[in-house]
């Protein structure tokens, strides 16, 4: 019998990465070499600068080394984002993967790692799986086809919008190297009630609410999050969701608790809040992109949301964007 071949993949772990959506893909990889025998994968894990690091939940993970110590060409580059994102300041970093994905790897962005590849411009143009939190992603990269997916395979290039949905995207990829009964196997074994397809749309709401909402509701608040810096009227958001004016505030009062009026102006301050912590945007740039009429009317409805002025929420990260490396 001819040995298997074995998959070089490396993890990059970026600090505060999300421990779940690492464990379910790192796991999977790992019952296929037990389950078949042999090293079809062979996992090795890196940081940005050879020391541990701290996961989401407290965990810390040790790793082999930094990234410039690779010497090989992965067949499979997981890049594991964290809130931090400290990855969209290290040019060394970005241009490091912009090699890995001409040389063939296949690159994976898990969660915010798509933020990195985005950063490096290996997304321009392709379809991009990003959580339904991180809204301000099309902002910052315009010319990436952001998707409500919870994966994304294009090319050589494959995103995931984190938690659950990387068992989804393992599960696809592993059907492509190793055939669809062993991806049938690595689901029975981890329990998945359905292997969800590249088509389901996360069903996250844009304002923090776990409760399901309906069709027109859902289709309303796609819009409002695509121009929620245009001056997008409720009539005209009644009229492409096929209802009238008043129906879709009785929907928005009794799913989301808040008229529509006020459901745009939430989500408006949610951006805001985003570009604040992870852009150098200007308090006056970020009111006017987000759709308020003034910097002054945007702070005081900012901190009526918030509890303290725009400027409070300047993370260390955007403060530092500038620098030309972190590590």
């Amino acid at each position: 019998m001819a040995a298997a071949k074995t998959r070089n993949v490396v993890f990059i772990l970026i600090p505060d990465f999300s421990n779940v959506g690492f464990a379910c893909i790192s796991a999977a990889l790992t019952f296929c070499n037990k389950e078949l025998g042999g090293q079809h994968f062979k996992l090795s894990y890196y940081s940005l600068d050879g020391r541990s690091v701290e996961a989401t939940n407290g965990c810390a993970s040790l790793v082999d080394g930094k990234f410039e110590d690779i010497e090989i060409i992965p067949d499979y580059l997981i890049v594991c984002g964290g809130s931090g994102n400290e990855l969209y300041a290290n040019e060394k970093f970005l241009s490091w993967l912009r090699f890995c994905e001409r040389h063939g790897s296949h690159l994976v962005g898990l969660s915010t790692g798509s933020f990195g590849l985005a950063s490096a411009g290996l997304l321009d143009g392709r379809r991009v799986s990003t959580h339904w939190r991180e809204n301000i992603f099309q902002l910052l990269y315009p010319k990436v086809l952001s998707r409500r997916t919870h994966f994304e395979i294009d090319g050589n290039i494959s995103t995931c919008s984190g938690g659950a949905s990387a068992f989804d995207l393992i599960v696809h990829l592993i059907a492509r190297e190793l055939g669809e009964t062993t991806a049938i196997l690595v689901a029975n074994e981890f329990q998945l009630e359905r292997i969800r397809t590249k088509e389901d749309l996360q069903r996250g709401a844009l304002l923090g609410t776990e409760t399901y909402v309906s069709e027109v509701t859902e289709k309303a608040l796609q819009i409002i999050e695509k121009e929620f810096g245009d001056k997008i009227k409720v009539s005209t958001i009644a009229r492409r969701t096929g209802v009238t004016e008043r129906h879709l505030h009785r929907l928005f009062v009794s799913e989301l608790g808040k008229p529509p009026v006020s459901v745009i102006q939430t989500i408006r301050l949610r951006q805001a809040q985003q570009l604040l912590s992870m852009t150098t945007m200007s308090v006056s740039e970020i009111a006017y992109t987000c759709g308020f009429s003034s910097p002054s009317y945007f702070s005081q409805h900012y901190r009526r949301e918030f509890g303290s002025p725009p400027s409070n929420n300047r993370s260390a990260f955007a403060q530092n964007l500038s620098k030309p490396d972190l590590v």
